[in-house]
């Protein structure tokens, strides 16, 4: 038998239903956990790793993940999905969206304050402006949109921030200041962003040893 987490307990556990299927034909899903999950949860019987992944409601950012997430069923006979260095992957989704000459919509806005690690007074002191933080609400609920200017200051905020940590991610933040943001909202409302796209390869550390993370470049 195939369990699925309830949406109250896999808040506080860390695990999130999935909306795939599950392969028994069941019509379950499985559950999701990242890396640090791990302990409470192994062993893991029949794993195997998805060539790809959409993990858009675990970063709170449109993301699709190539050849990082592995599927398995656990001792517990449930189907779950656990996903490798989690902050890791969420650093380096919010550096590619910010990267991405695209307006951010509210929910992005209130996923990047969110990978940030900071409530609405906290980002709004960020800014560097003497910004309510009522108004950081008004940007997330869309009553409100951003400035350009201080849209630009948010996206340099993040790759300063957590561009460290997906040190496997180009992160040129000179750009921010040069491109212009667009809004095809305007033209076409049903537009939707294209996802960030991350896959989970070896790659060299600075010491020359091989390890494996997130990264925007396809593996050889």
């Amino acid at each position: 038998m195939i369990k699925r987490e309830s949406a109250s307990s896999s808040a506080s556990s860390g695990l999130m239903p999935h909306q795939r299927p599950a392969p028994s034909g069941k019509g379950r899903a499985p559950s999701i956990a990242h890396k640090n999950q791990a302990p409470q949860i192994k062993p893991l019987l029949h794993q195997h790793t998805l060539d790809v992944y959409d993990v858009t409601a675990l970063i709170g950012l449109r993301t699709i993940v190539h050849n990082g997430a592995v599927e398995a069923i656990n001792h517990q006979d449930e189907l779950i999905v656990v996903v490798p260095h989690l902050e890791e992957l969420r650093a380096a989704a919010a550096v590619m969206r910010c990267l991405l000459p695209i307006r951010l919509r509210g929910r992005e806005i209130a996923a990047i304050r969110k990978i940030l690690r900071l409530g609405p007074s906290g980002l709004a002191k960020r800014l560097g402006e003497p910004i309510p933080s009522m108004t950081i609400c008004r940007w997330e609920s869309e009553e409100l949109w951003m400035s350009e200017r201080i849209e630009k200051r948010l996206r340099t905020l993040v790759c300063e921030q957590v561009g460290p940590k997906a040190s496997h991610v180009e992160c040129a933040h000179s750009k921010i200041a040069t491109f212009t943001i667009v809004d095809p909202w305007s033209g076409n409302p049903s537009y939707e962003v294209p996802p960030v796209v991350l896959s989970w390869i070896q790659v060299k550390d600075q010491s020359g040893s091989i390890t494996s993370a997130w990264d925007d470049k396809w593996a050889a």
